[in-house]
């Protein structure tokens, strides 16, 4: 898959502004280019060869990342949950020259290890005494260079509800697409962004909105150390946050905790009903300023991804100030299909198509084509051709585009149900 063709952008530039914010560290873009300089030469590699990731979220996570395109492999990021026979699975069909684990997943690498003998991949602890630390301070290393559109970037797999994993493969010119709609098309992330990173890395909508995005633009991560909700909140507040990237699961919380506070007194109540009655985000955010104080004052935007969001939930937090940014996309589009602009929001819309005449809808399924489709499955030449048919990717997913080509997602394709007079219909 690699080519040496000219690289198609510059992943990370050395620069003295912070990169991430975690605890009481601020890692500037320098520290991590120069940590990944040194991440690089602890194993030996050819280009395209893989190397994996397995560790919970971290700065070092981010700096191993980028070593692995500093030299030139393949990033196979995998759930730091994941039980030692899945990532044995993984480990078998990717054949890495080498694993990053830290000290909570370095006992299943071993585990899954011993399953695989005539695997050898160098395993390297974050958490070892010899790890390099993190440098404070840097102030020369190169620049991290993308490889050729073409090249493949990254192995994601998804999680398997029948059969094993498959392995998504990602080209740099994949992720540079998605990149170029959000940072540049249409600028979500800049350089004032902040970007609150809680989710797990591993997976796509993360990996691109909480630290490729950000990065690429310029911009900031505020990243979360812990789950407990008093904490992420104080971490929002902390390094003063713009944007958070969540899960519908993540949203229905905050607005039932928001809600509940509000509604315990007859002034909430009267401001939230004020405020859906204007319908308008500047005034939202001056009646229910109180709201936007907890989170920091500055956090506006919402991205919501990997589930539909229940559309209550969306006007909710619309109503008590946040833009929310509903869209639609899979791993196999790195991840965006079509996603909304901020200014143009329609309500339990995922948005418009990320490219002209990128989606159509046949038999009622969403099809989406462009250059941000991946390539295919790894080793798995017959789940491609499945999944990819005429230059069409076959989402699954079932939904209709309105007249000014908003997407709706109605539901799963594989879950309707044909009853015995020949008709189809949507269990929901």
């Amino acid at each position: 898959m690699t080519t040496t063709a000219a690289p198609a952008f510059t992943l990370l530039r050395p620069l003295p502004k912070t990169a991430i914010f975690y605890k009481d560290a601020e890692i500037s873009y320098a520290d991590l280019a120069a940590h990944s300089a040194a991440l690089a030469s602890l194993y030996f590699s050819a280009p395209g060869e893989r190397v994996v990731l397995f560790a919970e979220n971290r700065p070092e996570w981010v700096s191993v990342l980028f070593s692995i395109f500093r030299n030139r492999c393949v990033a196979v990021p995998v759930d730091s949950f994941s039980p030692a026979n899945e990532l044995a699975y993984i480990l078998g069909q990717t054949e890495p020259v080498a694993i990053f684990c830290s000290g909570k997943t370095k006992p299943v690498v071993e585990e899954a290890l011993r399953s695989l003998p005539g695997l050898s991949a160098r395993v390297i602890g974050m958490d070892d005494a010899d790890f390099p630390a993190m440098p404070v301070g840097a102030i020369a290393a190169a620049p991290i260079l993308a490889g050729a559109a073409d090249a493949l970037a990254a192995i994601l797999f998804t999680s398997g509800t029948t059969g094993a994993p498959k392995g998504v493969m990602l080209t740099f010119g994949n992720l540079l697409v998605n990149l170029q709609s959000v940072c540049e098309r249409v600028p979500i992330f800049h350089p004032d962004c902040r970007v609150f990173a809680l989710l797990p890395a591993h997976h796509i909508l993360p990996l691109m909105g909480s630290i490729f995005g950000p990065l690429y633009a310029g911009g900031s991560i505020a990243m979360a150390h812990s789950l407990d909700p008093a904490e992420m909140v104080a971490t929002i507040r902390r390094h003063r946050a713009t944007i958070m990237v969540g899960v519908p699961r993540l949203y229905a919380l905050i607005r039932k905790a928001v809600m509940e506070n509000l509604n315990r007194s007859p002034a909430g109540r009267l401001l939230y009903r004020l405020s859906a009655a204007i319908d308008r985000l500047s005034v939202s955010r001056v009646l229910l300023a109180p709201v936007q104080k907890k989170f920091g004052g500055r956090l506006r935007q919402l991205v919501s991804g990997g589930a539909p969001l229940d559309r209550e939930v969306a006007r909710d937090l619309t109503v008590l100030g946040f833009e929310v940014l509903e869209g639609y996309g899979m791993t196999e589009c790195a991840p965006m299909i079509t996603f909304p602009r901020p200014g143009a929001i329609r309500l339990g819309s995922c948005g418009n198509p990320c490219l002209p005449d990128s989606v159509r809808i046949e038999d009622g399924e969403v099809l989406a084509r462009g250059p941000h489709v991946f390539p295919g499955y790894w080793r798995n030449p017959e789940a491609t051709a499945e999944a990819v048919r005429d230059g069409w990717l076959h989402t699954g997913d079932l939904g209709y585009l309105d007249s000014e080509n908003y997407l709706f997602i109605t539901g799963r394709k594989k879950e309707i149900i044909v009853l015995p007079n020949g008709k189809k219909v949507n269990p929901a």
